[in-house]
């Protein structure tokens, strides 16, 4: 994150600065609310929110649509997607939630939806 000055403190401007948003198909595991979400869909990205709270996902899915985003039920080591349809997975605050001993199977599901 050097370099990135303030950008640092707000996801949707560090996405923006690194990888670029507008076009883009997006996967958010974890994506809580939605906020995040809607975030990027606003800036132009094809985003795809996967939550596996109830409370959470019940809130993302309250939310006012803004653009083609699609929020799934689904838990970062089983994702509900087909391989290779994503140019980009976030997990924003997420990561940690996952038990250790299967942050390794997460992360082979994040690549494999790449």
């Amino acid at each position: 994150l050097v370099g990135l000055g303030m950008a640092a403190t707000n996801p949707l401007k560090i996405l923006q600065e690194i990888v670029g948003l507008c076009g883009l198909h997006v996967l958010d595991v974890g994506c809580g609310d939605g906020s995040l979400l809607r975030a990027m869909a606003e800036a132009g990205a094809h985003v795809t929110g996967i939550e596996c709270s109830p409370c959470q996902l019940e809130k993302a899915r309250a939310g006012p649509r803004v653009a083609d985003e699609q929020i799934l039920e689904g838990c970062a080591q089983r994702l509900p997607v087909v391989d290779h349809s994503f140019d980009i997975v976030v997990f924003m605050h997420t990561l940690h939630h996952v038990p250790v001993e299967k942050q390794d199977i997460a992360l082979t599901e994040a690549a494999r939806v790449l």
